[in-house]
């Protein structure tokens, strides 16, 4: 076996086990190598840390996250006034549901698992329109719109949700709730 070796500046063959290395440029016997003590831990300079790229302190809060989506979903939900969609979720901050206190960090997880599971997930809030019962609510909807309540609940059929979980709504500006919620 065949290895070579750097030394003071020049290459040196080494055949293992065969005896001394020769300078593989002029053939003649390459000096031993010393031996050189390896650094102390204390010597070995650390590594750096793979660092957030956005500082803790600059990460959005959940309430600006949300206020996020709401923005950003503004002109998907208006495109949707007076068509029948899925509700899937209505949750208000303070409300307790099923032992979760609602937060606005529960709230956007609530949202954020919903657009897992139905990718055409927005949020809006129930104040901003009259067909909503309650106000202060985040209300997720499925950006499906049908012609009809029977549509928009035969929608939440073939998804398997449960029809506590998504039932017919009509979104309006100037009709109250009444005639604008069908559940299953």
């Amino acid at each position: 076996m065949l290895a070579v070796l750097i030394v003071g500046g020049g290459a040196a063959a080494v055949g293992l086990g065969l005896g001394r290395a020769k300078d593989v440029a002029t053939g003649t016997p390459a000096p031993l190598p010393t031996a050189v003590a390896a650094p102390s831990p204390a010597m070995v300079p650390p590594l750096p840390s793979a660092a957030p790229s956005i500082p803790p302190s600059a990460a959005a809060a959940p309430a600006d996250l949300l206020q996020q989506q709401l923005d950003g979903d503004a002109a998907t939900v208006e495109s949707l006034v007076g068509k029948w969609i899925p509700q899937l979720s209505s949750k208000r901050e303070g409300d307790v549901v099923v032992g979760t206190r609602y937060d606005a960090a529960a709230v956007l997880s609530d949202f954020q698992s919903w657009q897992e599971r139905v990718p055409s997930s927005v949020l809006t809030r129930s104040e901003r329109f009259t067909s909503f019962r309650g106000q202060g609510y985040w209300v997720t909807l499925a950006a499906e719109p049908f012609d009809t309540a029977e549509a928009a609940n035969a929608w939440c059929v073939t998804k398997a949700l449960a029809p506590g979980d998504c039932f017919a709504k009509r979104l309006s500006h100037s009709d109250g709730p009444s005639g604008n919620t069908r559940p299953r």
